[in-house]
């Protein structure tokens, strides 16, 4: 999803390609992002990943 968001797709986009809407797809990535930041602090890129949600 991060790779997709960079380059240019929208979360409708990305939803539709994984067969859900684009909230749920945003959701997901979202709590993917918390969970990585809360258990791999150390080797996760929180602004890099945070980026794409606000984009």
């Amino acid at each position: 999803m991060k790779s997709a968001r960079e380059a240019g797709a929208t979360w409708a986009q990305i939803g539709e390609a994984l067969g859900i809407t684009k909230q749920a797809a945003h959701d997901f990535y979202s709590r993917k992002t918390e969970e990585q930041e809360k258990y791999l602090s150390d080797l996760h890129d929180t602004a890099a990943a945070r980026a794409v949600l606000d984009e």
